[in-house]
């Protein structure tokens, strides 16, 4: 009898994957996968991103006479991802202690070795199918990035890996993050303050200087992180600050960066200080057109679950991001994971077996093209 898409679940998250510590699970698939008939290697993604392991790449051969179809969901999670103890509540898992559930992007996981598994038990065929498990996705699509392209076989599938069930991403934006370092002079707190230069205080002031959240409808910035100082005696002379922008608008994306980079160096000459600031670029935006034949097919595949296709514009990225400026067609399908990146994750159990459906029914389509 073939494993639910429950199973797989409950056991998936209760593997710990925080990024670049993907080891146990990526091996753990690769062993998966080979029971179910795949062909398997890992890729060199971890030697280039500084993790565990690389990406787990799979190939269930097919009818040959049929286009390959790519599937693709992420190992890694946030943190808090550690011991993470599932427990079905009613309609939905959650985690029954102070952690993540993991359902971004296991539920993705689960849902594709359910269905796997259902081949192999009904024998019934379909058309070649290639497995991407990304590593390092959350901490800026580093796995996608490292991915061996060349040595795939499909060039359209879906990437597993969106919020509420029934969505299919049409447009997500680009990401730039940067990094702010103020550099002041330290002085003894209590002896002679007055000759230093406190980079907290000029870090302070930059940040309530520059414009943060929701810009407008298709621009967000965050600053998110903050690091500096040594002890309460010391004047601070240096601190650093890290933050992102993301916009559907690429020339909003630029000026905005450049807006911030002059006030923090306005504001670090005002107190005296040094600045050093960098923007790169983490990922591109992706736009899809609404009558594409996969997202036609999704919608066909949504319908027979009963669900609605929905077409959403999201603020968020996904391997999808990297794979479309590289050649490869994906599109983001909605799984049903809810409040993500934060202890109070949850997904319904019914949304995880309805999602598992819409998968068979894609590949069940596809397969009959």
């Amino acid at each position: 009898m073939s494993r639910r898409v429950l199973d797989y679940f409950m056991e998936l998250v209760q593997i710990d994957s925080e990024s670049l510590c993907e080891g146990a699970i990526a091996l753990w698939l690769k062993t998966e996968l080979e029971r179910l008939g795949a062909e398997v290697y890992i890729d060199k993604a971890g030697e280039i991103t500084g993790g565990e392991i690389g990406n787990v790449i799979g190939w269930l051969p097919g009818n040959p006479d049929l286009e390959p179809l790519f599937l693709c969901a992420h190992m890694d999670t946030v943190q808090p991802g550690r011991g993470v103890k599932p427990i079905i509540d009613g309609a939905i898992i959650r985690s029954e202690s102070n952690t993540i559930l993991g359902a971004d992007d296991k539920g993705g996981i689960a849902m594709i070795l359910a269905v796997l598994d259902e081949y192999r038990e009904s024998g019934a065929e379909h058309a070649p199918l290639e497995i991407v498990f990304t590593v390092s996705e959350e901490i800026g699509l580093l796995g996608a990035k490292a991915l061996e392209l060349s040595r795939l076989k499909s060039k359209r599938g879906y990437v597993l890996d969106g919020n509420k069930i029934g969505e299919v991403v049409k447009a997500s934006p680009n990401q730039a993050d940067w990094k702010a370092i103020i550099r002041g002079k330290s002085a003894h707190a209590g002896v002679e303050p007055e000759k230093g230069n406190n980079a907290i205080r000029a870090a302070a002031a930059a940040i309530l200087a520059i414009q943060d959240g929701r810009i407008d409808d298709e621009t967000t910035m965050n600053c998110g992180k903050i690091c500096g100082g040594i002890a309460t005696n010391i004047v601070c002379d240096e601190v650093k600050i890290f933050g992102e922008i993301r916009s559907h608008n690429e020339n909003k994306l630029t000026n905005l960066g450049e807006e911030v980079k002059k006030q923090f160096l306005a504001t670090a000459r005002e107190y005296k200080c040094t600045l050093e600031f960098d923007l790169n670029s983490s990922f591109q935006s992706t736009r899809i057109d609404e009558n594409d034949e996969l997202v036609k097919l999704s919608e066909q595949a949504f319908e027979r679950a009963g669900i609605t296709q929905k077409l959403v514009v999201n603020g968020g990225g996904s391997d999808a991001n990297v794979f479309s400026r590289k050649g490869l067609q994906a599109i983001v399908v909605g799984m049903g994971m809810q409040k993500i990146h934060s202890i109070n994750e949850y997904i319904l159990v019914d949304d995880l077996k309805r999602s598992k459906v819409w998968l068979k029914n894609v590949i069940d389509l596809w397969s009959r093209k």
